[in-house]
């Protein structure tokens, strides 16, 4: 059954190149939103149209560093434009970020995940290494932020594609990974 669309006042925290983030003023909702704005320059307030599309996504925990939030932020958007040099750039970014932030487990997550699809939507690289690479990131991601659904995720698309480089059937792993990531 098709819910009405909600309409929701909002201000703006944050934007920059290609990305933005607004606080919701009701019920303190975050809703985080790329690609958005590209000639705007910092408006006071911005009226958002929100359509029910399933439930919230958890609030990101994001860095201290505003710097290191808005190279996040684009590299979101870059990853779920796809494509090989989106790809790219969003590992690249995601690096910047975690150079800027060491703590930032949201980075470190992202980069895990983009890796995996680097290699298994691309082929770029040396499978072994990338996922390997993919795997440090979302622990150190994990150990961070041990509630991390982003890691999991990644943890879970280490395991299967594990088998195409290793052989070793890990799909119960996987499901392990995925699993969390829902909790």
């Amino acid at each position: 059954e098709a819910q009405a669309p909600r309409h929701l006042e909002a201000r703006l925290v944050e934007a920059g190149e290609g990305a933005a983030r607004v606080h919701g003023l009701e019920e303190g909702v975050e809703v985080r939103l790329a690609a958005l704005l590209h000639a705007v320059e910092a408006p006071a307030a911005l009226k958002v149209h929100l359509a029910p599309q399933g439930p919230a996504p958890a609030p990101a925990r994001g860095s201290a560093d505003a710097e290191a939030n808005r190279l996040y932020l684009i590299a979101r958007s870059k990853v779920r434009e796809r494509g090989l040099e989106n790809t790219q750039s969003a590992i690249r970014l995601f690096d910047d970020a975690a150079a800027i932030d060491p703590a930032f487990a949201g980075a470190h997550a992202g980069k895990a995940l983009a890796l995996t699809l680097l290699w298994g939507n691309h082929g770029v690289g040396d499978g072994r290494m990338m996922l390997s690479d993919a795997e440090k990131s979302a622990r150190r991601s994990l150990e961070l932020d041990p509630g991390s659904s982003e890691a999991e995720v990644a943890l879970g698309r280490v395991a299967e594609q594990s088998w195409l480089v290793t052989g070793q059937n890990r799909s119960t792993e996987a499901g392990e990974h995925f699993k969390r990531a829902l909790e």
